[in-house]
């Protein structure tokens, strides 16, 4: 036998299912076989160390051998494809006519058959019967086969399908079937081979055309001169028929299975059609497809509607040969010469992508690009196999991804990262091409940081890799900012990424090495040129968009919520020269409230919420400055403190009393609601006296009709213009007049008109009005004879109480528990003292203990007088001092002050000053029911003095403490006294609070 016999039989035996006793002993004798011309046909010897075989049927005469440890029956069945492959390839069969040729491979083909069997063809039919797995792919298969033809040069490679009466017409224009291709549409291939002597019925590659069997029931074929028909029961043996006249191209007939089979829908025609190579014209049914390529561009109309597409090519060449030889089969060599195809579009936009290897596979993929790879697919045409050639396509693939984004970069910018097929999902980052762990199997992640493929957003044109480190991130607002003003970009990084507007790249970028600049030395950036961000309408668009986000959450951050905070970027609408503008302040300045017509004055700064929503700004802010509506509740506090900043700092006095009046003439609904702060403030409030001066301090009406003609007692007289005013504020009568108050007149003289007014008018105080203005030298001697007032010379002026047979003011509290309750919803917003200096403090909002005192304390027989706490006497108002319940308080309270003679002022502070005091005070306080009772007295054994207090002022006085005892969150102001205790400081302590 010669060395070609045995390397053929040693190959047939090697992947065959014979006995192993028989293999063994096979290459026990090293395939020792020895070919005689016996005479007999099939005659086989068996020795010890070797075979003897007759030469003319040695194949045959070897399988007859063999044929006892053949239990599958197969390996003659092979041995014959093996002789027929051999007689199939000779040089006299390839000089027959095609008529001649195809009568000569019928007879072939039908000995295979036999030579199978009826169970092992079987399985050979069962394995095409299920080649594909899906029917639906029928169409797939033929037009794989029509797009791998030759066509003519100077026709338009055309096919047409139409289907009526369960039977498909297939017409195409290529040039004919040769005998290669009758061949192979009627061949076993090698691999299905083997599936046939195993019994292995998966599908297999080497089934081809005859998948089409999956549905059809017969095909006939016309083409070339060959003119056949093939069967689903035997696909392999072609049977001739009548041929068609004048026949151009291939016409084959598909008679189907199923009478009702349908062609699929022009959607799915485009996307069988996208990647075809060679045919350009298409109809299927009723939809017809035209394809046009120019250069890189690829025009598909679908029954008129235009589809285009963009073509990147990448070629490369196989050089792996193991690869090459696996991927070729026994009638068609591989070319090494391979090319990828990636297509994009505008116009073609599908809800899934699918990998192509010339037609659709159904491994999908996670990118925007359409991908034609020459991929190995399996029998079904539908996966990829894993093997050789698939490894190294899989690698060309993925230089070809990465050529083709560097090509890109310029027409995409930013947006080539797209390409990348990443998947970033709870901050985790993976890479996913395909939906195939196979194929996404590569160190492509590797591959992406060297791609020169980053924008930089300072230096135009230049591109970046990740690898080269220093590569930064800012938000896109900044990022909008350094493109108009480039020389700037040098404070944040040299290398910053035109990432702006595509935050869907972030955690990619920052998976290929990326640094983010963090939030805060972005947002000290922005405080620098912050006009430039406000005054521009986009930037400021994005600034809002950017300090909003709800994903950084800055109104959380401790230290980027008062940076914020303080920078002006809040619009307010304001009044500047009777036009209405918008200015930019920022949150830290004071409260910015929100209303919808309302615009800013003094304290109150209305937001501009077509500039800023509300909702926007309470995103960007931290609830400590959170913007509050602007409630009637903040509109009458912040008048009535614009009305006590005027009486306080405004120098003008016309100009305050006639502003007073009028509001009180024109605004009364807002300024009665002032009534007591004012009535705590009546000595500093000016108004216009029938002196026709200005004047502050003690001021008089008189209503009694009483007629005075001095100029002294004039200065004390309001006008008849401000007597309104002067009574609802409550100026008391004339006649309630004190030395005092002509003392604060400074006269230097007084002449007989003024005498004559004290005494002709009955003043109520005149013993110590004229005492005291004689006593001063301010009535001359000369009137004091004239009026005999020697009377009142050398005499003391009284600072005793005034003598009262009233009893000390009683007030009854309804409701403990109401009380409680309003000082506790208070404490939910609590007024709590804040350092203005090092040893000053004030609350944050101004308190008037004085009106809440006098309304408490007040002499309801004498306007002017109030009533001691203590020693529970009543003293003209100028003789009574707010003195605070608590040392150093750390809220603010109207009601935390008590009503004392400056006797008693000056004891309540140094008992105050006693801790053990203090605290049994606080205890008797927490003790005591207010309910029911209109006088309360608390009792102070440790100096025998006694503290009365009104119900109501006792019960809000307990209620303040006892809400305040619950509050663990400590002020600056207690932190303060802590710190002060800590070292033992000896620094004086002024009653700033009183």
């Amino acid at each position: 036998m010669t060395a070609e016999q045995k390397k053929v039989l040693s190959g047939l035996i090697d992947g065959s299912t014979l006995d192993a006793k028989l293999i063994s002993y096979l290459k026990a004798i090293n395939l020792n076989i020895l070919v005689l011309d016996t005479g007999v046909d099939g005659f086989y010897f068996v020795a010890n160390n070797g075979v003897v075989l007759d030469k003319a049927t040695a194949l045959s005469a070897f399988g007859a051998f063999c044929d006892f440890y053949d239990k599958n029956k197969t390996f003659m069945a092979v041995l014959r494809i093996r002789q027929a492959t051999e007689t199939l390839n000779s040089k006299e069969v390839e000089t027959l006519s095609n008529a001649d040729y195809l009568e000569k491979l019928q007879a072939v083909r039908s000995s295979l058959v036999n030579a199978y069997g009826p169970v092992v063809y079987k399985r050979y039919i069962k394995i095409v019967n299920s080649a594909s797995g899906n029917r639906n792919r029928f169409i797939n298969e033929l037009l794989q086969n029509v797009d791998d033809c030759t066509y003519p040069e100077d026709e338009v490679p055309t096919v047409k399908m139409e289907l009526k009466d369960g039977k498909l017409d297939l017409r195409y224009n290529e040039v004919g079937f040769t005998k290669s291709n009758v061949r192979s549409i009627t061949a076993i291939g090698e691999s299905t081979k083997k599936k046939i002597q195993t019994g292995n019925v998966i599908g297999e590659k080497g089934i081809g055309f005859k998948s089409v069997f999956e549905v059809a029931e017969k095909v006939t074929i016309h083409s070339n001169g060959f003119d056949f028909i093939l069967t689903s029961d035997k696909p392999t043996v072609p049977n001739k028929c009548t041929p068609m006249n004048e026949l151009s191209g291939t016409v084959m007939r598909f008679t189907m299975k199923d009478p009702d089979y349908e062609l699929p829908s022009s959607d799915k025609i485009l996307q069988l059609c996208i990647c075809l190579k060679k045919l350009k014209h298409i109809e299927i049914g009723d939809t017809i497809i035209d394809i046009n390529d120019v250069d890189d561009k690829r025009v598909i109309v679908v029954n008129g509607e235009i589809k285009k597409f963009n073509k990147y090519t990448y070629s490369f060449k196989v050089n792996d040969q193991n690869a090459i030889k696996e991927r070729s089969d026994g009638h068609r060599r591989i070319s090494p010469e391979q090319s990828i195809n990636f297509y994009t579009s505008k116009d073609y936009k599908p809800e899934k992508r699918f990998l192509y290897s010339g037609l659709p596979t159904e491994v999908q993929t996670n990118i925007s690009l359409i991908i034609d790879a020459p991929f190995e697919l399996t029998t079904a045409r539908d996966g990829l196999l894993q093997n050789q050639w698939n490894n190294y396509i899989r690698a060309a693939f993925y230089n070809a991804l990465a050529r083709f984004m560097e090509d890109k970069k310029e027409e995409y910018g930013i947006d080539v990262l797209q390409f990348a097929g990443y998947k970033s999902q709870n901050n985790e980052v993976s890479f996913s091409v395909f939906e195939s762990s196979y194929l996404n199997d590569v160190p492509w992640l590797d591959k992406l940081k060297k791609l020169q493929v980053l924008p930089c957003l300072i230096h135009e044109n230049v591109w970046v890799s990740a690898s080269r480190g220093n590569c930064k991130v800012i938000p896109d607002v900044v990022a909008e900012f350094i493109l108009e003003n480039r020389n700037t970009g040098d404070e944040l990084g040299t290398t910053i990424i035109n990432s702006m507007n595509k935050s869907q790249y972030n955690g990619l970028l920052q998976y290929l090495g990326c640094e983010f600049i963090p939030h805060e030395k972005s947002i000290s950036f922005i405080k620098k040129y912050v006009n430039a961000f406000v005054y521009q309408p986009k930037l400021q668009s994005a600034l809002y968009k950017y300090l909003g986000n709800p994903q950084y959450a800055f109104n959380r951050n401790e230290k980027i919520a008062p940076l914020i905070a303080s920078m002006p970027i809040f619009p307010i609408r304001e009044r500047i020269d009777n036009l209405v503008v918008t200015i930019y302040i920022s949150a830290a300045e004071g409260t910015i409230y929100h209303h919808v017509s309302k615009i800013s004055e003094r304290q109150i700064k209305v937001l501009d919420s077509e500039k800023m929503p509300v909702e926007m700004a309470n995103r960007i802010l931290s609830p400590k400055y959170a913007i509050p509506p602007l409630t009637q509740q903040v509109l009458d506090k912040v008048y009535q403190d614009n009305l006590v900043y005027m009486i306080e700092h405004d120098n003008d006095m016309a100009k305050i009393a006639s502003y007073l009046k009028s509001e009180y003439d024109t605004n009364r609904s807002s300024f009665i609601k002032c009534r007591y702060t004012l009535l705590g403030l009546l000595n500093e409030i000016p108004m216009k006296m029938q002196s026709n001066e200005y004047s502050r301090g003690r001021k008089f009406v008189s209503d009694k009709n009483k007629i005075f003609y001095g100029q002294a007692i004039q200065n004390l007289l309001i006008h008849d213009d401000y007597l309104d005013l002067a009574r609802y504020l409550g100026c008391p009568d004339i006649d309630n007049v004190t030395f005092e108050d002509y003392d604060g007149l400074f006269l230097d003289n007084m002449d007989a008109d003024d005498i004559q007014d004290i005494l002709d008018n009955d003043l109520k105080n005149r013993y110590d009005i004229l005492v005291g203005m004689i006593g001063q030298g301010v009535i001359s001697d000369e009137l004091v004879e004239e009026f005999g007032l020697e009377y009142y010379r050398g005499r003391n002026v009284s600072t005793e109480p005034v003598a009262s047979p009233e009893d000390f003011p009683s007030q009854k509290v309804g409701s403990y528990s109401f009380v409680m309750g309003q000082v506790n919803r208070k404490m939910q917003y609590p007024n709590i003292y804040q350092p203005v200096e090092v040893t000053i403090w004030q609350p944050n909002e101004a308190i008037y203990p004085e009106a809440y005192l006098y309304n408490q304390y007040s002499s309801k027989m004498d306007d002017n007088a109030c009533f001691c706490q203590m020693c529970g006497k009543r003293f003209n108002r100028n003789y009574v001092q707010k003195v605070s319940i608590v040392p150093e308080p750390s809220y603010a309270w109207d009601e935390m002050y008590l009503s004392l003679c400056l006797h008693c002022a000056s004891d309540y502070r140094s008992m105050r000053r006693n801790n053990r005091i203090m605290a049994q005070l606080k205890a008797d306080i927490s003790t005591t029911n207010p309910e029911g009772w209109g006088v309360i007295e608390i009792d102070i054994p440790d100096v025998q003095k006694t503290i009365k207090f009104t119900g109501a002022h006792f019960a809000k006085v307990k209620a303040i403490l006892g809400a305040e005892s619950k509050i663990t969150t400590k002020t600056k102001r207690d932190v303060h006294k802590e710190e002060k205790a800590k070292k033992k400081s000896k620094e004086v302590i002024f009653d700033d609070f009183d």
